[in-house]
């Protein structure tokens, strides 16, 4: 407890870096979460002299005083909602608002929100949902259904804790909270409303001895009505806390809350004690229902065919809100592929409808400080040097292992894992967070059998530093183990290198990790409780599977080692708890994973972003999801968006219809030798051909200095697309669909091209190509690739032969491109605010340089220099053939500038039911030669 006195000199120093805030930022309004960092930074920095001797607790104390002074807002949530003018909520001037009062009351007290945070919490987030829920008080019946979007780690739980309070001031009485399938989760969601809006310990109450916590601690509300919960954290529902508390649907004055997993026999105990007990003969209960599904895209989805009983799970929740007059649906997702997929025309008579958000859905935007996948896995990411591979770990504990395997040891990325996490624990020490919790996630294996073993090799692995650390650390000679340590440091925490040298490092080493746990998380385990950590902080290295696969908070997770593969976007991105608020380490966090899935999540990333800019155009539009189709990116060939049977009612839009504006490239080439050396010799004939009868020569590009024919005719360029060929797994490129959109022009567009020989590095000679034909040399560009089938997939699953720069070969000037250059970015400094300080230019994207009308349509050739790195057997075999014919892979890519906006993007999507009536209403299809392929599993 900090003194009085005390209070008056932290406030002075509060102050004075208050004052500094308003001179470097003045007049700012922050974004919920931004201003704590800055904050923070301050006083790690230039006023660390003056907090240098606070407790964490005095140091708290101080932001919370800054806080307090500032305007501080939360961003508006993105709406997608019907077309309806609902406002019952905010109209309700009359409505005494005690819980969310109290529940203000502990986020001021507790996680210092000022007035303007609480504020624009409760009218730009929060009032915007809880009009789209149904009204507890209308004396018709209704049934809602809607769906939340939040970024993993972002802060869902937080909204709908915020929502529960409102609920219940507005008349909800049974609110109810499915947490997924897994206990160690429901257990951290019933803590956290019990925090939120119970108001006491639940555990407590079968003691017979209420602890109040919380929000019960609010003085203003102790002697009125309170919340009830009918779960505990130790117990899930079975009816007996319900009936000790003595409290019937027909007697209800105060709200309860269930916090319950998605379990058949959990909801089935739910219906019968509601059915058995509550429920007026011959009717439905009165009482309006609230239902939160958190993780709404786990288990709660039919996974069955129409005609088919629907999954128990979701059978069990249908029939559970069935039991009620008046109910509202809210699911809470990070990846809702699943649950835009539900058919919306489902309707059972003892069911009710399908779980589809027919009603409403919101994306939460989270702060400014939120790294989510964006920041990471995309290539100009501010955080893409945090990934680290860790391929090795096959060799030590392969993929598809049983649960019977024989571990011998563990690869040696974990141990360079477990020594991040060791620097990273004295940086952070050193920084003054010596009582921030602090996290290792370990998740290698879904074996529980596996787990326990997997913890004795990494704690032994661990000891072993902490010898060294504890033996050495103060020494002046170094082991191996101090060695590999200070390479580590020297390579991947520049940042802290430049402030803490090595010595001072060193010293501390062991005093910063004697203390770390080793907690296996499964059902045959319990996660630890952090609240018995809040003095001295938590270090603790996690080692877990399903467990730690969806909706866990792991404090302070600085060092994550992943190495678990799943074909869906879903799971996958649900795996991702190394997505959320980095506060003070943002630098120091590291995820090691194999460089395949760090492809995957690159391309699960555009998917979700270009997801969240359909349903803006949807908000736009004032549509609804019951009205307005939703899609889904799915250009992936080995990804899924969600396992098959959560969208089996969805098609596959195959967009090919080439777009202006737009790269058409061929990335996946035969390996067949003869092939390549028909498509050159075809390429370079009809080339030559070219030059002989028009007076065309071979000169270097102006922009890149590659060698490039200007003004070829349009007949050469159609006879390389139809006399070349290329792998149907190209699904962006389609000979005939090239050929029918180059014939469509009657504006002369196509009529001269341009055409490039991509070019690798010049500095060397090694990778010259002759083309006898036009008595040129080229350097080959150089690609990374594996032998797929019966071709090479150039880039391992990045599917891109072209870079970004190579469309802008042709221009008519550099100041043509230094213009489009500057075009984007002050286009990407619009749409990314908080990044426009970063030191490093985002790279110009080749579409830019077809965004113009002043140039030839390009035509890129691509005569490959296959990388040997990383490759296995085949691809030597693939490499050893070419080099024996010398021949090389060979491919092309279209560019087709901007003319005109006619014609949409080239890409494939997943469509909904929703999307496919709309497309069935249409008419005509202007301009778009769309075909659709029914997908059976």
């Amino acid at each position: 407890m900090i003194s009085n006195e005390r209070k008056n000199e932290l406030s002075k120093s509060a102050s004075i870096i208050s004052m500094f805030l308003d001179t470097v930022y003045p007049n700012k309004t922050y974004v919920y979460g931004e201003l704590q960092q800055k904050i923070k930074d301050e006083m790690n920095g230039r006023f660390r002299p003056l907090v240098d001797k606070c407790t964490e607790e005095e140091k708290e104390y101080i932001v919370g005083v800054i806080l307090e002074s500032k305007d501080i807002v939360f961003e508006k949530v993105e709406q997608l909602v019907d077309d309806e003018n609902r406002s019952w909520f905010t109209d309700d001037k009359d409505r005494r608002n005690l819980f969310f009062d109290r529940y203000g009351r502990y986020l001021q007290r507790e996680k210092h929100f000022g007035e303007k945070a609480l504020k624009s919490l409760s009218e730009d987030v929060l009032n915007p949902i809880m009009n789209q829920l149904g009204n507890p008080k209308a004396t018709e019946s209704f049934e809602r259904y809607g769906l939340i979007i939040g970024d993993v780690q972002s802060g869902k739980t937080l909204n709908y804790i915020g929502m529960i309070n409102k609920a219940a001031d507005a008349g909800y009485k049974i609110i109810i909270v499915l947490t997924g399938t897994i206990e160690t989760l429901r257990k951290q969601t019933q803590g956290r409303i019990d925090e939120g809006f119970v108001g006491y310990d639940s555990d407590s109450t079968v003691k017979k001895e209420e602890k109040i916590i919380g929000v019960g601690e609010d003085s203003l509300t102790k002697k009125e009505r309170q919340a009830a919960s009918f779960t505990t954290k130790e117990s899930d529902f079975d009816g007996k806390i319900a009936n000790s508390l003595g409290i019937s649907m027909n007697m209800l004055k105060t709200p309860v809350v269930i916090v319950a997993k998605k379990n058949v026999k959990i909801l089935q105990r739910i219906y019968d004690w509601l059915n058995d007990n509550n429920k007026k003969s011959g009717g439905k209960i009165n009482h309006p229902l609230l239902l939160i599904d958190d993780e709404a895209d786990n288990a709660s989805i039919n996974t069955r065919d129409e005609d088919d009983n629907p999954t128990r799970t979701n059978a069990s929740i249908r029939k559970l809100l069935f039991l009620f007059s008046k109910y509202t649906y809210v699911g809470y997702t990070a990846t809702p592929y699943a649950n835009i997929f539900i058919n919306p025309d489902v309707y059972d008579e003892n069911l009710g409808h399908d779980l589809f958000p027919r009603d409403f859905i919101f994306n939460l935007t989270p702060g400014e400080e939120y790294i989510g996948g964006k920041d990471i896995f995309l290539d100009d990411a501010k955080y893409h040097n945090a990934l680290i591979k860790n391929d090795d770990c096959e060799e030590v504990l392969p993929q598809n292992h049983k649960k019977d395997y024989w571990l011998n040891g563990i690869p040696e990325s974990l141990k360079d894992a477990l020594i991040l996490f060791a620097l990273s624990n004295v940086i952070r020490d050193l920084r003054g967070d010596e009582h921030a919790h602090r996290s290792m996630l370990i998740n290698i294996s879904r074996f529980i059998c596996m787990h326990d073993e997997i913890k004795d090799y990494v704690h032994s692995a661990f000891t072993s530093l902490l010898d060294s650390y504890f033996t050495y650390g103060k020494a002046a000679e170094d082991d191996k183990n101090l060695e590999r340590t200070h390479k580590l440091y020297d390579e991947q925490y520049a940042s802290a290198r430049n402030k803490y040298p090595w010595y001072e490092i060193k010293c501390k080493l062991y005093d910063s990790n004697k203390n770390v746990q080793f907690v296996s998380v499964n059902s045959d385990n319990d996660m630890i409780d952090y609240k018995d950590y809040a003095d001295e902080g938590a270090r603790a290295i996690f080692i877990g599977g399903m467990s730690l696969s969806r909706g866990l908070t792991l404090e302070g997770l600085c060092i994550s080692y992943f190495y678990r593969y799943s074909k869906t976007y879903d799971v996958l991105f649900q795996m991702g708890r190394w997505f959320g608020y980095r506060k003070n380490y943002e630098d120091l966090f590291r995820i090691f994973m194999p460089s395949e899935l760090m492809d995957w999540y690159e391309t699960i990333t555009e998917s979700n972003e270009q997801l969240r800019i359909d349903l803006i155009k949807m908000q736009k539009a004032m549509k609804k999801p019951i009205d307005f189709g939703i899609r889904v990116m799915n250009d992936s060939t080995k990804l899924k968006i969600t396992n098959p049977g959560k969208m089996r009612t969805a098609i596959t839009d195959y967009e090919t219809v080439i777009g202006f504006g737009e790269v058409i490239p061929t990335p996946d080439i035969y390996v067949d030798v003869n092939i390549n050396k028909e498509n050159m010799t075809t390429v370079f004939d009809l080339l030559k051909n070219d030059i002989y009868h028009n007076g065309l020569k071979v000169e270097n590009d102006l922009i890149t200095g590659n060698k490039c024919i200007k003004d070829v005719s349009l007949a050469t360029i159609e006879g390389i697309v139809n006399k070349t060929q290329f792998s149907p797994a190209n699904d962006v490129y389609d000979k005939s669909a090239v050929i029918d959109f180059l014939n469509k022009d009657k504006n002369g567009y196509f009529d001269k091209w341009d055409v490039v020989f991509v070019e690798g590095s010049k500095k060397t000679n090694s990778n010259l190509y002759h083309i006898e034909q036009l008595g040129i040399d080229i350097h080959k560009p150089r690609k990374k690739f594996d032998v797929y089938y019966n071709y090479l997939r150039m880039q391992c699953g990045r599917e891109q032969l072209h870079n970004p720069t190579d469309t802008s070969a042709c221009l008519n000037s550099i100041q043509e491109k230094n213009k489009l250059d500057e075009e984007f970015l002050e286009l990407y400094k619009r749409t990314h605010p908080c990044k426009e300080k970063q030191a490093k230019k985002p790279i110009t994207p080749a579409k830019q340089y077809l965004d113009t009308d002043d140039r030839n349509p390009l035509l890129m050739i691509f005569l490959v220099d296959l990388s040997e790195d990383e490759i296995g057997d085949r691809e030597k075999q693939a490499i050893e053939n070419f080099k024996k014919a010398n021949i090389v892979p060979f491919g092309i890519a279209l560019g087709i500038p901007k003319y005109t906006d006619e014609v949409s993007d080239v890409t494939t999507y997943k469509i909904n039911v929703v999307e496919q009536r709309k497309r069935r209403e249409r008419e005509n299809y202007t301009n778009e030669d769309t075909y659709y392929e029914e997908e059976y599993k």
